[in-house]
């Protein structure tokens, strides 16, 4: 019975990118370094809607980017604090900070709750940092990189999107954040799927 009452009563979480064909980006970021060798960096930043569509409130426990390497292997990454975007549009000139998720600002509270019936929305970013062989680098084809986002509650529902990124020049996002380029400088370095793996077992 009770399993009946919380399968009817439990929150339904759906993710999807808000303006799939706009918002959606990555970027090869400026070299890093590990143990007196240069890193590979990219940037993935997300722009996604998180709506409740069951009966209970729920608070956000992770919003993860899954993305495969060139040669197939898995990486998953956790979202990394940022500055708020800004974006200014150049008809009115007018600039708009954009919420980023997770992060509590003056202008939002940065709340991962979502009540039931609503949603809330935001920006995600994550980095990926490889050395080694071009092996280890994110897939990416014609200016195009695919990934999916998953999103888990602290009741454990999971909801998942597939996102492709565009490739956009680096001063286009750099402008948008500020201190873009040095964002996720000191993240853990991908170099073997063991690494990976660790990756994981540490969360």
């Amino acid at each position: 019975m009770l399993l009946r009452i919380y399968l009817l009563d439990r929150p339904k979480l759906i993710v999807e990118p808000i303006s799939p064909d706009a918002y959606q980006w990555f970027c090869i970021l400026p070299d890093g370094e590990y143990r007196g060798q240069k890193t590979r960096r990219y940037g993935y930043l997300a722009y996604i809607d998180m709506a409740n569509k069951g009966l209970r409130n729920v608070s956000l426990r992770s919003w993860r980017l899954l993305l495969k390497t060139i040669d197939g292997k898995p990486l998953e990454l956790e979202p990394l604090s940022i500055p708020l975007p800004e974006i200014q549009f150049p008809k009115s000139g007018i600039v708009k900070r954009y919420p980023v998720l997770g992060v509590k600002s003056l202008d939002y509270d940065g709340s991962t709750m979502i009540a039931s019936g609503s949603s809330t929305s935001g920006w995600a970013y994550y980095v990926v940092q490889v050395c080694g062989g071009p092996e280890w680098n994110p897939a990416m084809k014609e200016g195009r990189s695919a990934g999916k986002i998953v999103v888990q509650s602290i009741f454990g529902d999971k909801s998942s999107t597939q996102i492709v990124f565009r490739e956009v020049a680096l001063e286009k996002l750099s402008q948008m954040i500020q201190g873009f380029e040095s964002i996720g400088l000191d993240d853990p370095i991908i170099t073997t799927q063991t690494n990976i793996q660790s990756k994981r077992n540490d969360r």
